[in-house]
């Protein structure tokens, strides 16, 4: 995708010579002519830069600087007749550089490339810094609050740890806040996730194999156990192991000591487990699809991770958080919340949990203006919640339920919807919504 640049210049020559010069090199190119102007067409075309002329109509560029740097918007500033004091407050502001007319097309293009690979670099060192930095998950909720004590207690032992929770609930990130937190914090976290592997390589991936052990095993190679050595092995949807491997993972757990495949010798697993499942093993060793005696040696520390609407207390913090987070990333003004969307976010379903939030949230970010709406919640969540096989069913009962509640309450309030609303504790604009959708009259 081209990155898009924003000319900020009163002069049309100016404008449109840069605009033919920076076109050519196959950026997206948009104009304006002052500053109101510049802050519109901003918050509609997001550009990746912004070349803004110093002296302006309405505003002087130095007041567009400012502006654009709120929403991350890197800023070339470009001036015929400015002083030095002016050039010097103008880097001091955040600006990148500082050009004088009369403007080389090919210094532009220079400080463009400069400018923009510049941001590239401070982006992916933000990500990375976000990632090294692991802050304890958000949440004040009783029932995360239960679980994260329990990490915490956990977290300075070797215990093997089993996180259990739907899908979305941040198994993994509890699972690496619990390694960061760890005498074990200097070694590697290697993640593996037991379903996303064949099961003809799985035994491969993670005790290794020598060279020859079978078809194009051309080279020795480490598995997950040795690569996770003197840190922590994080498998994921441990549920979804193969019967056949499980009593050699057993093995290792037992011993703490592996063979790769096709070899004789035995090296030792100096690795803390930790292992997660959206199943119940319990329930699973039961019905003998997983093995009882690998289930006990897990479960030494079991912790249940809650799903979001259990803990509907933490929705609206880590929906700030989101929301924060991703305005950063995508240089994005920050955006507000309606008491209205407040409310619907605290009333949903939430099927796909923190991980659908999120996903939300980013959304959002992308594609609201300025505040999110219930209206433009509302679709959203509908876009995000379409339901199919058991889930569909019990969508269409709570829908049927919901119907049902609408026309008792519409019928005691003698139809007024202004009553109807304020009982059933929802805006108006939310009742009108709700009985176009379900079709009620």
């Amino acid at each position: 995708m081209s990155r898009r640049i924003l000319i900020v210049d009163d002069e049309t020559g100016i404008r449109q010579s840069l605009r033919m010069g920076i076109e050519r090199e196959g950026y997206e190119v948009a104009e304006a002519s002052g500053a109101e102007e510049a802050l519109t067409m901003a918050a509609s075309f997001h550009p990746d830069l912004a070349l803004v002329d110093v002296r302006l109509p309405d505003h002087d560029g130095l007041w567009v600087l400012a502006r654009l740097r709120e929403t991350g918007v890197p800023v070339v500033m470009i001036s015929g007749n400015a002083t030095l004091s002016e050039a010097v407050r103008a880097v001091k502001s955040g600006a990148f550089d500082f050009l004088e007319k009369p403007l080389s097309i090919d210094k532009v293009l220079v400080t463009i490339g400069r400018a923009l690979d510049y941001e590239q670099i401070k982006d992916r060192v933000t990500i990375l810094s976000e990632r090294a930095r692991i802050d304890e998950p958000l949440g004040r909720s009783p029932a995360w609050s239960a679980a994260m004590e329990t990490a915490r207690r956990v977290a300075s032992t070797d215990a093997t740890v089993l996180l259990s929770g739907e899908s979305g609930t941040g198994k993994e990130l509890v699972a690496e806040w619990i390694h960061a937190h760890s005498g074990r914090t200097g070694g590697p976290f290697v993640a593996v996730n037991a379903a996303a592997m064949p099961e003809t390589l799985i035994e491969s991936e993670l005790f290794g194999h020598e060279k020859g052990a079978f078809t194009g095993a051309v080279a020795p190679k480490k598995g997950k156990f040795e690569m996770a050595a003197g840190g922590t092995l994080f498998l994921d949807e441990i549920g979804e192991m193969p019967m056949t491997v499980q009593p050699k993972l057993l093995r290792v757990l037992e011993s703490g000591e592996i063979q790769r495949l096709g070899g004789e010798r035995v090296r030792h697993a100096d690795v803390r487990l930790i292992a997660a499942t959206n199943r119940d093993l319990k329930a699973e060793s039961a019905a003998g699809r997983f093995r009882e005696d690998l289930f006990f040696r897990l479960n030494v520390i079991p912790i249940l991770l809650p799903p979001l609407r259990a803990r509907i207390e933490d929705i609206e913090l880590l929906a700030d958080y989101f929301t924060d987070l991703f305005c950063k990333r995508h240089r994005r003004p920050a955006l507000a919340w309606t008491p209205e969307a407040r409310e619907m976010l605290r009333r949903a379903r939430w099927p796909g949990n923190v991980r659908e939030l999120k996903n939300l949230c980013e959304r959002l970010v992308i594609l609201s203006q300025e505040r999110v709406t219930d209206a433009v919640l509302e679709g959203m969540l509908a876009i995000a919640a379409v339901p199919d096989g058991a889930a569909g069913e019990l969508h269409r009962r709570l829908d049927q339920h919901e119907t049902e509640i609408l026309r008792e309450v519409l019928t005691a309030c003698g139809g007024n919807h202004s009553a109807a609303a304020q009982r059933l504790g929802i805006s108006r604009s939310q009742l009108y919504r709700k009985l176009e959708r379900l079709g009620v009259r």
